[in-house]
């Protein structure tokens, strides 16, 4: 797993322009597994664990992807963007996404990686795709808020990954405030801050090191069959 340090040498490897760094945090959950997509409330928290950027325009159209954690690259161009495979599909969804709702697609150099364990439960996912987001919106100044950006993340991931997930680890990632939790209602988006104090209380994360793929696994079964319930 690649630290800040390793993502913008990797960046320098690959490229000569000048990135921006961003860090985008995975998340736990306190209150309300599952229902997120059931439009109820849950209480998640961003975590000191997540995902890396190193970004740059590059004046072109060439859209410039390294994973520093696997080492491996692709390229595309803004007129080619279409589905592909594995790590690919989370950052080409939200790219994706912003063609979709008519926002411009400008070329760039990215580089990323860090230290959440994918398929852990911690929401590596939409922390690359809220991470990338967040760093194209501040680059080419599109003007979002973090809640629209949590919104696009979740269509990203419906699109390319194929998860038809809620709204919840997208909103933590991108909301999250220090030695706070989020009370989230995920039907009308209203959300607020609750304190907690890490001088009486710690959360601990657990990795059973059980690996889960939700694409691939019974997630989207249980979406629909919460929907037909519903």
């Amino acid at each position: 797993m690649a630290t800040k340090e390793q993502v913008l040498a990797s960046f320098q490897q690959n490229f000569s322009t000048q990135p921006n760094i961003y860090f985008s945090p995975g998340r736990i959950n306190l209150i309300g597994e599952h229902i997120d997509y059931n439009d109820g409330f849950v209480m998640p928290a961003a975590i000191d664990k997540g995902i890396w950027f190193a970004i740059a325009a590059n004046g072109t159209n060439n859209i410039n992807l390294v994973s520093a954690d696997l080492n491996e690259s692709y390229t595309t161009t803004t007129s080619t963007i279409e589905k592909n495979e594995s790590w690919k599909n989370y950052l080409l969804g939200v790219l994706h996404i912003l063609q979709t709702e008519n926002i411009p697609l400008q070329g760039f150099d990215c580089a990323f990686g860090g230290n959440l364990p994918v398929g852990a439960g911690l929401s590596s996912s939409a922390a690359v795709e809220g991470g990338l987001l967040y760093a194209l919106n501040d680059i080419f100044s599109y003007n979002l808020n973090r809640v629209q950006m949590a919104q696009l993340a979740q269509k990203a991931e419906h699109s390319y990954a194929g998860v038809k997930c809620g709204i919840m680890d997208m909103f933590a990632s991108l909301n999250g405030k220090k030695s706070h939790v989020i009370l989230l209602d995920c039907n009308t988006l209203n959300y607020n801050y609750f304190p907690i104090n890490n001088d009486e209380y710690d959360i601990v994360l657990i990795n059973s090191k059980v690996h889960h793929s939700l694409a691939s696994g019974e997630y989207n079964v249980r979406r629909k069959q919460c929907e037909e319930g519903l």
